[in-house]
């Protein structure tokens, strides 16, 4: 089981979703357990990374223990991956969500099937942010962990907490992943980052949009990643110029670094 945390924004989704296209291309089926309810964003996103939608099996699950009985109708190397979103949706027997029960029990489940698992966890909000749900369990349950963050700059770095046994990969190391997309990042086994290869951060992506033409914060926001209010400094920054648009009740400044230098 690979654990895959991160707050809420920073790509988590869009990765998994990566990972599972790469599979899909090769001719494997993937299983996404969904407990969030979002079989639209996932098919969107797999569509969009080429990856083949008949690959993908989407599954509602209401969470508690963790229900597998899907897996029977697939042969034997069939399924090249199983995808549960997200963690926090499910229990040990006992119906504790937090306790390192629910870990290893899913961990057991997952285990069981003989399949690759990918499972997608949020971090604690407060401290560090290393760990899912404010608890240690998830450090020390899954065979391989990474955690995904962004940083003020837009860019979402993604770090290895835990290798055991994965040739290649080691404890601390990091990947920095394109902010709004992840093409072109390479997977070890369809599933596990290995050399990732560095990609342009939102900053980048923003400053090529800037340069052909005019936008708002909020726009760049959508179209390179991060939030409108990081957008609003950087453009500030980077000297952007500023006009006035009148398109609605409130006009809208736009930013663009056309003519400017």
């Amino acid at each position: 089981m690979t654990v895959l945390s991160g707050n809420g924004g920073t790509g988590k989704g869009s990765l998994a979703a990566y990972w599972a296209s790469q599979l899909t291309q090769a001719g494997k089926l993937v299983l996404v357990i969904d407990s969030e309810g979002h079989p639209d964003e996932w098919y969107e996103r797999v569509r969009a990374n080429d990856g083949r939608l008949d690959g993908i099996v989407h599954a509602t699950h209401s969470g508690g223990l963790l229900q597998l009985e899907l897996l029977q109708g697939y042969a034997a190397g069939m399924l090249g991956l199983v995808i549960v979103d997200s963690a926090g949706y499910f229990t040990d027997q006992e119906g504790d969500r937090w306790g390192p029960g629910a870990a290893t029990t899913m961990q057991t489940a997952l285990a069981a099937t003989g399949v690759p698992s990918l499972v997608l966890a949020h971090q604690a909000k407060a401290g560090e942010g290393d760990s899912a749900y404010g608890s240690v369990y998830w450090h020390n349950v899954p065979r391989a962990r990474y955690s995904l963050r962004r940083e003020d700059d837009g860019s979402r770095v993604l770090t290895c907490r835990k290798a055991t046994g994965l040739q290649g990969i080691s404890e601390g190391d990091s990947w920095t992943v394109q902010a709004t997309t992840v093409d072109g990042v390479p997977a070890i086994d369809g599933l596990l980052p290995r050399g990732l290869l560095v990609t342009r951060t939102a900053r980048e992506v923003g400053q090529e949009l800037l340069a052909a033409e005019w936008l708002t914060t909020q726009q760049l926001a959508i179209r390179a990643g991060g939030s409108s209010t990081s957008w609003w400094r950087w453009v500030r920054e980077l000297g952007c110029a500023t006009r006035e648009v009148h398109t609605g009740a409130k006009p809208a400044t736009e930013y663009s670094l056309l003519g400017v230098g």
